[in-house]
C-alpha cells in the first residue's frame, strides 16, 4: 500500500465495513487494511461481511444482514458483494434479481442510518450497453441492468445522508487473490508459462484489454471514501493491449521469451474491446497521490499470487 494512505489509515479511527469480504476485491482489501492498521487496530476497526458467517483464515466473517443493525456503525462501507452473472442460470431470472436486490437493500438500510461518511461501490464494465449507454435491458443484460440501478440507488441514498460515493466500473483486473484464474486470459496465460507451456489463445480476432491491479482498485477506494468524495471511474489503466502482446510480454518476464505463443488471428475480424475509458483511474489516482502498478508489475504480482515464480 502507499506509505501515505497507510498513515492516513492508521492514523484515523474510521470503522470500515467490508462486504463481500470473501471474494476477490475483499480479500486484497483486507489484505491491504491488515498491513496499514496492524492486527490489533485491524481487529478493533474492520468488519468482514460475506452471505452467511463463518470464520475464514481466523478472520470472522459476519452475515451481511447484521450490517444494517451494526453497533457501532461503520463510518466507511467498501461494498463489493453481489451475486454474480454466471448465478444467472442457476437461480432463473427472479431469483438472481431477488437476490442482489436483498443486498443492494442491506446496504441502503445502513446508509439510511446516517452514520456512513464515505462509501466504495465496485460496478462493472458491465454497466454500458452496446451503444456505451448504462444498461436498462434487464433481462438481456441482468448483472449490467442491476449494476446500473445499484450506481444509481447509492449515489442518491449517499446524497441524502451526506455521505461520499465513489463507484468503480470494473473491468480487467489483476493481481494475487485471482478466483478462477484460468476463466481469465491474463490467469490462464499466467499459468501457462508457469507450466512452461505454449501460450494458446483460442480467440481469432483481435482482444483487446486495460489491466489494472486489483489492489490499486482497493486502495483508490479506500482513499475515496475516507475523503468522502464523490466519482465515478472505470478501471482502465494508461496501456491497452491486444491478447497477443499480452502473451508476450507474460513470455518475456516469466519464461525469458523461450515459450511458443500459438494464435491463429484474423485482423480482419471485428475486434473486441473491454477496455473502458483507459486514463481515467490513472489521472483520479494521481490526486489522491497513488501509484498505478505498470502492466509488467501486474503480471509479476499475478505470477505470484499464482505461485508462479520466474526462473
Amino acid at each position: 500500500m502507499d506509505p501515505a494512505l497507510a498513515r492516513r489509515l492508521a492514523g484515523g479511527e474510521e470503522r470500515i465495513a467490508v462486504t463481500g469480504a470473501t471474494g476477490w476485491l475483499g480479500r486484497v482489501t483486507l489484505d491491504l487494511l491488515r498491513e496499514a492498521l496492524g492486527l490489533a487496530q485491524f481487529e478493533g476497526r474492520v468488519t468482514a461481511y460475506a452471505s452467511r458467517s463463518r470464520d475464514v483464515a481466523g478472520l470472522r466473517v459476519h452475515a451481511l444482514a447484521t450490517l444494517a443493525d451494526a453497533d457501532p456503525p461503520p463510518d466507511v462501507i467498501v461494498h463489493y458483494a453481489f451475486v454474480t452473472r454466471e448465478r444467472v442460470a442457476e437461480r432463473g431470472l427472479d431469483g438472481y434479481v431477488a437476490a442482489n436486490l436483498e443486498i443492494s437493500l442491506q446496504v441502503l438500510r445502513a446508509l439510511q442510518r446516517g452514520a456512513v461518511r464515505g462509501l466504495f461501490y465496485t460496478s462493472s464494465g458491465a454497466v454500458y450497453d452496446a451503444a456505451g449507454k448504462p444498461e436498462t435491458d434487464l433481462r438481456a443484460n441482468p448483472y449490467g441492468a442491476l449494476k446500473h440501478l445499484d450506481e444509481l440507488a447509492f449515489a442518491a441514498a449517499c446524497r441524502a445522508s451526506g455521505a461520499g460515493c465513489a463507484i468503480a466500473r470494473v473491468f480487467n483486473l489483476s493481481g494475487p487473490h485471482m478466483a478462477k484464474a484460468r476463466l481469465f486470459a491474463l490467469g490462464d496465460l499466467v499459468l501457462r508459462a508457469g507450466a512452461r507451456e505454449p501460450l494458446a489463445i483460442a480467440a481469432r480476432h483481435p482482444v483487446r484489454r486495460s489491466f489494472v491491479a486489483a489492489a490499486d482498485v482497493a486502495a483508490l477506494g479506500l482513499s475515496l471514501a475516507l475523503a468522502a468524495e464523490d466519482a465515478c471511474f472505470d478501471t482502465a489503466g494508461d496501456q491497452v493491449v491486444e491478447l497477443g502482446e499480452l502473451a508476450e510480454l507474460i513470455n518475456g518476464v516469466l519464461a525469458g521469451g523461450s515459450l511458443a505463443v500459438q494464435r491463429e488471428l484474423d485482423p480482419s475480424a471485428a475486434a473486441h474491446d473491454y477496455v473502458g475509458r483507459p486514463g481515467e483511474m490513472s489521472e483520479l489516482a494521481g490526486r489522491h497521490g497513488l501509484q498505478i502498478a505498470s502492466l509488467e508489475q501486474q503480471v509479476r504480482d499475478t505470477a505470484a499470487g499464482l505461485g508462479v515464480l520466474p526462473p
